[in-house]
């Protein structure tokens, strides 16, 4: 891989920057709506400390045996300075799994297609990724949609995948090959 960690990367109208333990009051705010957690096991953070620590902890851009980079970036507008989300990709070999949320304020106006688009990018460019993997709620509809207009391909389903707030969950797994091929 050629990239370090983390490289900080752009969109016409977003910065993506690598996430940092400095951030984390920016971001604390706009991760507190439960709506954000309809379709993910995840929950707000309990505390502007918390957080802190989480994103120390996430700063290293590596697993503990150092066998996977984990690549987080967070979205700010250029204009505004305003941080509406993040992206974050697992990479393994030459493959990477790929997640991302869009704070509730800042959906509807193509930030997630404009930043999951420049990170995928910039995951086979710099880091060498060849294939991508992503995995969402079957009634995660926004997601879906987005992963397909990225050129992901549902390839699976799994029953109760997943347990959100006590509820086994199903999800679909979608992959993408090589973003330079159609």
């Amino acid at each position: 891989m050629i990239a370090p960690a983390s490289i900080r990367l752009e969109t016409a109208r977003l910065e993506l920057i690598p996430l940092a333990e400095k951030f984390a009051d920016d971001m604390y705010d706009g991760l507190q709506s439960p709506a954000l957690y309809q379709y993910i096991a995840d929950s707000a953070p309990p505390s502007r400390e918390w957080l802190r620590e989480r994103y120390r902890r996430l700063e290293g851009g590596r697993s503990p045996d150092s066998s996977e980079l984990w690549l987080n970036w967070l979205l700010r507008e250029k204009i505004t300075g305003r941080f509406v989300g993040h992206v974050q990709a697992t990479v393994k070999d030459r493959s990477a799994s790929v997640a991302y949320v869009l704070f509730l304020n800042a959906c509807g106006v193509g930030y997630a297609n404009e930043a999951v688009g420049r990170m995928l990018l910039s995951l086979e460019r710099d880091y060498g990724v060849r294939g991508f993997t992503a995995t969402v709620h079957v009634g995660n509809q926004r997601s879906i949609r987005l992963l397909e207009r990225l050129g992901f391909t549902r390839q699976s389903f799994t029953k109760n995948a997943e347990i959100i707030r006590g509820e086994p969950t199903d999800e679909y797994r979608y992959t993408r090959t090589s973003i330079s091929s159609p």
